[in-house]
């Protein structure tokens, strides 16, 4: 399914022509990814936008020289310049402030801040990704730069703030995990570092392809195939949501496809097209969405990658029980079928009340890579409706769906 959709219509009032709109807000350009490894919940500022960085570390520019900001908390941590740089990746020799350091070289700098992200990882285990909890940067209050104080005085404030028992990493353990990161990102490998959505807008939900089309002609559209538990119902195109036309032939123009018929009772919200039911309850985990893995670490560690055993995501959809059982984690196809591009963060049809502070839906479908590993599934970002993948031991959101009785 083909989207296209203006940045700047979501949420804007009536009266102003198309034009205006579209040029009220700088689309990103392109897409970058912080890392030591990948680096989750630092906030990114540029001059006129700002947001979180996600799992796999990735912020956006706006202009091919648009300096970006990164901050824990107010804690200013680093700038990044993507001017002449050559990959896409910002790793902390790149982000280093007011000196120019070289990839690889030993530099007080650059290990100040592995200490400090590799410290502030929530799970303390900085191989699987890092992630700076919103918790953890709400301690940091004050408007600071790292470059000006001691990581002594943030050690200090975790411990004071948040956990008596905290520890700064050693600099030798830091040092030696960015010096492995770093050969990992300048070999290229297919690894988590990595964003695997082949699209750096925002707006995309396609997933990975070769085929480019024209992005504001919808006359291609594949239609969406919805799996049930029994079988498969051919759909066609669904409406997208966008019903303001910014281009010719963009979906605003056409406005094709089914329309939509959701009805919501009882924490389950029904679409009467595809014929799911969607739960947007979550009173069994006191009304918070839970964050599950896909795959336990033990059984990925023994390369089960497909056993869906233990306190899994999978499991979780499996024993609830809203308003009766049969509840399954969604297909890719399906989560996206619920995707309203007319708005944003989340890009959600309205009716869907609890999505306060998800980021990112599992879905049922295995990413098969070259290798036909299985280590990865697919995910969608409920932000803007993009999907990606990411490996199976990682936690993430889950809304489960049954089919209508």
């Amino acid at each position: 399914m083909l989207l296209s959709l203006t940045f700047s219509a979501c949420g804007s009032g009536g009266g102003s022509s198309p034009s205006e709109h579209k040029t009220s807000i700088q689309e990103p350009s392109q897409a970058r990814y912080l890392v030591d490894s990948a680096i989750q919940g630092v906030t990114y500022k540029t001059k006129d936008f700002q947001g979180v960085t996600d799992s796999n570390g990735r912020f956006f520019i706006y202009g091919d020289n648009s300096k970006v900001e990164f901050f824990i908390g107010n804690l200013k941590v680093g700038i990044y310049n993507p001017a002449g740089k050559t990959d896409d990746k910002a790793s902390l020799w790149d982000i280093v402030q007011d000196i120019s350091v070289s990839r690889g070289d030993d530099n007080p700098n650059v290990l100040k801040l592995a200490v400090l992200f590799q410290s502030l990882d929530d799970d303390k285990n900085s191989n699987n990704g890092i992630n700076i909890t919103k918790t953890t940067k709400e301690l940091f209050t004050k408007e600071e730069n790292i470059k000006d104080i001691d990581l002594s005085d943030i050690e200090s404030t975790v411990q004071e703030k948040l956990d008596t028992n905290f520890t700064l990493k050693s600099e030798d353990e830091a040092k030696a995990h960015i010096k492995k990161e770093l050969e990992k990102i300048t070999s290229k490998p297919k690894d988590d570092v990595e964003d695997k959505n082949p699209s750096s807008n925002p707006n995309s939900q396609k997933e990975n392809t070769s085929k480019k089309e024209n992005p504001t002609d919808t006359t291609n559209q594949s239609p969406i195939k919805i799996t049930s538990t029994s079988k498969a119902e051919f759909l066609g195109v669904l409406k997208t949501g966008q019903t303001i036309s910014y281009e010719n032939k963009d979906d605003g123009t056409y406005q094709s496809g089914q329309s939509r018929n959701f009805t919501r009772a009882k924490g389950i919200v029904t679409d009467h097209t595809t014929g799911l039911q969607w739960q947007d309850d979550y009173s069994d985990n006191s009304g918070v969405v839970p964050k599950k893995p896909w795959v336990l670490n033990s059984n990925f560690g023994d390369k089960k990658y497909m056993d869906i055993s233990g306190d899994t995501a999978y499991n979780y959809c499996f024993n609830l029980r809203l308003n009766g059982d049969n509840w399954r984690l969604p297909t890719l196809m399906e989560l996206l079928s619920i995707v309203d591009i007319s708005t944003k963060t989340p890009a959600l049809n309205s009716i869907f009340e609890n999505t306060q502070g998800v980021v990112e839906y599992w879905s049922s479908s295995t990413y098969i890579d070259s290798n036909d590993k299985k280590t990865h599934a697919w995910y969608m970002n409920v932000g803007f409706g993009e999907t990606s993948y990411h490996v199976k031991t990682n936690k993430k959101h889950i809304r489960c769906v049954r089919k209508e009785k």
